[in-house]
């Protein structure tokens, strides 16, 4: 469980064990101001579900609408607040925590088409000047209830994380299950996309290594066919000066010259003789 979350749940645990003490209408709706006036309650599901807490829903309309500014401290947001003119008036800590949680519900769950802009704020939270939106965002970021930064030159909050401290209202449940199912969808999506790249980068990587073989290959018998035909070359050079073709031929004509000389010598003797 989240820090903050446990906190708030701490902050609000003496209130829900007083409630069993809160047997009568005006004790319960008491019971419901002090609550959502303490410092660090956020999260108020447990007291709402308190048998005299609930039992306000049957009881006069002074102290029935305690029950519903309860339910929008639980869930609801400063406008679900201000468009119900039944509700009873806010303390300013009161206000000021309702602007708090509705920042939260506006961080998490922005609008299609909407930003945290410092308009979009001022106008959904009611605030009248610009120091007063910075001062509730500052508040918001120092009780660890958002992480942010705030951009004045381009009138925008850069929201990096919520904490989890806002209560899930009746039905929402089946939204969050179609909000998980969608991005489950698109996880899936994604990673068929991710597993296709994947494949088409091995696909392309093997293209490349049959290519660069059949390549090497063709280099290697380029080699060997240069090689051997040196090897020819050198060989036939060998037999004709070394002791193949040349040296066999000389010795025969040296016989010969040798035999021509005997011959020549012997036909100037019978000549002189004469």
């Amino acid at each position: 469980m989240d820090s903050q979350q446990t906190a708030a749940l701490n902050a609000l645990a003496p209130f829900v064990a007083l409630s069993s003490s809160a047997t009568s209408p005006r004790a319960a709706a008491d019971l419901i101001s002090q609550a959502i006036s303490a410092p660090n309650t956020y999260v108020f599901t447990e007291l709402l579900q308190t048998s005299n807490i609930q039992a306000l829903r049957t009881a006069e309309q002074q102290y029935a609408r305690w029950l519903r500014a309860l339910e929008i401290f639980s869930w609801g947001t400063w406008a679900e607040y201000q468009a119900d003119t039944t509700l009873p008036p806010l303390t300013d800590p009161q206000t000021s925590k309702l602007r708090l949680l509705t920042l939260l519900t506006l961080a998490s769950h922005p609008d299609p088409g909407q930003t945290l802009t410092y308009p979009s704020l001022l106008s959904s939270l009611s605030l009248d000047t610009t120091p007063a939106l910075e001062k509730l965002l500052t508040t918001a970021i120092y009780a660890g209830l958002i992480s942010a930064k705030l951009n004045p030159l381009q009138q925008r909050v850069d929201v990096s994380s919520v904490a989890p401290v806002r209560d899930l209202a009746p039905g929402s449940v089946t939204n969050l299950i179609k909000i998980l199912q969608n991005w489950e969808g698109q996880c899936v999506s994604v990673l068929r996309e991710v597993e296709g790249r994947i494949y088409a980068v091995k696909d392309g990587a093997k293209e490349r290594d049959f290519y660069e073989s059949r390549w090497r290959d063709g280099l290697e018998e380029m080699v060997r066919g240069v090689n051997e035909k040196d090897a020819k070359m050198g060989g036939t050079y060998s037999g004709g000066w070394g002791g193949g073709g040349f040296g066999a031929g000389s010795k025969r004509e040296g016989g010969d010259l040798e035999e021509d000389g005997r011959r020549s010598g012997a036909a100037r003797i019978g000549g002189g003789r004469k």
